[in-house]
């Protein structure tokens, strides 16, 4: 399981979203309460598809959803501060920049499995 290069960079991916949960993407307020956005489903994705690292089916749709999920986070982040661009200065923080990271490994890992897939379907063949 952690010798396979798809199972470290999901962790990689696991570690960059994790940093997100502490620093939470938005603050949502309504009257005296306040509501944070954070990304708990996003972190642990990864977490599972390395736990079903037997059935690589489900490790790959599992990474489509993983980058769609942060794909949108990072959408949801550039469209909430760009009304803010042309009357104010706006501060882009390195915690809003890590979904395009956990993108970039949550692809990677994606090729991963699919070439192991690959693999274990021609190793099937010549059986």
């Amino acid at each position: 399981m952690i010798q396979r290069i798809q199972t470290l960079y999901l962790l990689i991916v696991t570690v960059l979203v994790s940093v997100m949960l502490f620093t939470p993407c938005a603050y949502f307020f309504k009257g005296n309460m306040v509501f944070r956005l954070t990304m708990i489903l996003a972190a642990l994705l990864p977490l599972v598809a390395i736990i079903l690292y037997k059935k690589r089916r489900l490790q790959v749709r599992l990474c489509m959803v993983e980058i769609i999920l942060l794909l949108g986070v990072q959408a949801y982040v550039i469209f909430s501060i760009f009304p803010l661009f042309a009357s104010l200065s706006v501060r882009y923080i390195i915690p809003n920049v890590l979904p395009l990271f956990g993108v970039l490994f949550a692809w990677l890992a994606l090729r991963a499995i699919r070439r192991d897939e690959a693999l274990v379907r021609s190793a099937d063949r010549i059986r």
